[in-house]
């Protein structure tokens, strides 16, 4: 919200109110930001990481070769 403040030579000052729920945004935005390259960096290393098991590894944890190159095949973005 602006507000008008007249100095003594009638020259109106504006005064800018809540800057700093601006800048609170803007930190928010950047550590939202921030976060969502970290999570694609780990999902990518994951799945890289599940396509270099052998099916005795997968079916010890309950996968089949088909959901792990399923799985290896998705965008880093996608969850």
């Amino acid at each position: 919200m602006n507000h008008t403040i007249c100095k003594p030579n009638d020259s109106p000052l504006v005064a800018v109110s809540g800057s700093s729920h601006l800048g609170s945004n803007v930190r928010s935005l950047v550590t939202r930001a921030v976060n969502t390259v970290f999570e694609w960096n780990r999902r990518s290393r994951q799945r890289r990481h599940l396509s270099t098991l052998d099916d005795r590894f997968l079916r010890d944890m309950g996968i089949s070769g088909e959901q792990a190159r399923a799985e290896f095949r998705k965008p880093f973005w996608r969850p």
